[in-house]
């Protein structure tokens, strides 16, 4: 028999460079690094004081999807709130919106799902949280545990494109995007499902996991 073949028919990325694909292989045809000195925290004392971060970006920077601006969008969702909003999940929702728009799929597009890798998910609310608790515990916020789990991504993207499909996150370290990605894949063929939205979104830099990574 035949094996279904399956097709990446859109593609979204928010990178060090910023937001959208075009911006990224721009950056990367002409050979440019985006690695650059820690200047979010105080990194002076730490073994590494250089990373890639993604810089300032906000829900507004997502594309347009059936004609409704991100404006739109933004409302329909108190999520764009930054306090329920991890780092990885505003990057996870924009790059899915523009690689839902470049595959000229819909909002609530019916039978489909959402299957990214995360390594850390929302490790930024979680350093932060966790800093709250230690100096003064009566200031953790009731979203730090729902905000900072790796699940929370899919959920993020799944609510921001109004998908009822799948809605799963896998969590293996580095290759967490590569493994999603070819799960889903897997998905498809098996005919377990028709269309996926797959990759992967992580927003390390952070005090802890710059200083852990050092360490290591």
């Amino acid at each position: 028999s035949t094996i279904p073949r399956v097709a990446i028919t859109g593609i979204g990325v928010v990178s060090p460079f910023g937001v959208g694909r075009d911006c990224f292989w721009r950056h990367v045809r002409r050979g440019c690094s985006a690695t650059r000195p820690i200047v979010d925290f105080d990194a002076s004392s730490f073994p590494c004081t250089v990373a890639a971060p993604v810089p300032p970006v906000t829900i507004q920077d997502a594309p347009a999807i059936g004609g409704r601006p991100p404006e739109d969008q933004a409302e329909r969702t108190s999520r764009a709130d930054p306090r329920r909003y991890s780092r990885a999940s505003l990057i996870a929702v924009i790059a899915a919106t523009e690689a839902w728009a470049d595959a000229g799929l819909r909002l609530n597009e019916p039978g489909a799902g959402v299957l990214v890798g995360s390594g850390a998910g929302g490790i930024d609310v979680a350093e932060r949280q966790f800093y709250e608790f230690f100096t003064d515990g009566k200031r953790v916020t009731p979203y730090a545990i729902p905000v900072s789990i790796v699940g929370m991504i899919s959920s993020e993207i799944s609510i921001a494109l109004e998908l009822h499909g799948i809605s799963h996150v896998v969590s293996t370290g580095c290759t967490s995007s590569t493994d999603a990605i070819s799960y889903a894949s897997s998905l498809i063929r098996a005919g377990d499902a028709e269309v996926i939205l797959s990759g992967g979104a992580d927003a390390c830099v952070t005090p802890g996991m710059i200083f852990g990574f050092s360490r290591m």
